[in-house]
């Protein structure tokens, strides 16, 4: 009776077997990138969540007629790998599986939500870039967090979908073609993860720096709270605007982003 008691008082225990996981390589993984995958460790212990890393064997998931269709382009692969593994999982008795990028950060492990009453959850995202002195929007859908419930219908149609791209390509695949590339063409409302923002090159610069003018522009676009952020690591030590995105810019911003949720 009194394990009973305790199971029932804490508010963070799921009906759902539900399992996180990611994967990065296990060497030469910078500081900021380390904060970001333990962020997401903690948060899934705070649910009482099941957790799972792999490293650079993850990419083996993906089929070799796969990687080889790709000319094994990274991106590409890693996101035809984690739909497999997502697949694999679901068959094994998971619940509920929720991939989360590596380079995701969760500023607010209390209030990050993954949505027990969807089968299945992509992420919203709200792409910022600065062309000329005009600054532009554009939504999109992306992959960086997703969640799969059993049963759920979605994950088959993704998954033979991007089969069906890469084998119909007379041409190399751009790296988001199965991802936010093809997400975003969906022609129908999908179910959004929405508290997930997405920096560009412009954001990372614009959140290292403080620019609160323009902060305080993206979060009125944004308008639902920023809980977690995708740092993408595709532009790390890209030069931006006279600015390199290294490793200290990305910590910068983590920086803003833990004091911003906890002042």
């Amino acid at each position: 009776m009194q394990a009973m008691k305790l199971q029932s008082e804490n508010h963070n225990v799921s009906s759902l077997k539900t399992l996180v996981y990611q994967s990065f390589r296990t060497e030469g993984i910078p500081v900021w990138m380390a904060t970001c995958m333990k962020s997401v460790k903690d948060w899934a212990d705070h649910k009482n969540y099941a957790y799972e890393f792999l490293d650079d064997s993850f990419f083996g998931y993906a089929p070799a007629w796969f990687r080889e269709a790709t000319n094994n382009q990274r991106h590409l692969v890693a996101d035809f790998a984690r739909l497999e593994l997502a697949n694999l999982y679901l068959n094994k008795g998971w619940d509920r599986v929720i991939w989360v990028d590596a380079d995701v950060f969760i500023c607010d492990i209390e209030c990050f939500e993954i949505d027990e009453r969807s089968d299945f959850l992509l992420c919203r995202e709200l792409w910022v870039t600065r062309r000329d002195a005009q600054v532009v929007c554009s939504k999109r859908v992306n992959n960086s967090v997703m969640m799969f419930a059993k049963g759920n219908d979605f994950l088959h149609f993704y998954r033979l979908a991007c089969q069906k791209i890469v084998m119909a390509k007379k041409h190399e695949c751009k790296h988001t073609e199965i991802g936010t590339g093809f997400l975003s063409g969906i022609p129908r409302d999908l179910p959004l993860l929405k508290t997930v923002a997405c920096l560009s090159p412009f954001l990372l610069s614009v959140f290292a720096h403080k620019r609160y003018e323009i902060i305080e522009a993206y979060e009125q676009e944004f308008y639902d709270p920023v809980l977690a952020v995708n740092l993408c690591l595709t532009f790390r030590d890209w030069q931006y605007d006279g600015v390199i995105l290294s490793d200290e810019v990305y910590l910068a911003v983590i920086d803003y982003f833990k004091k911003s949720r906890n002042p």
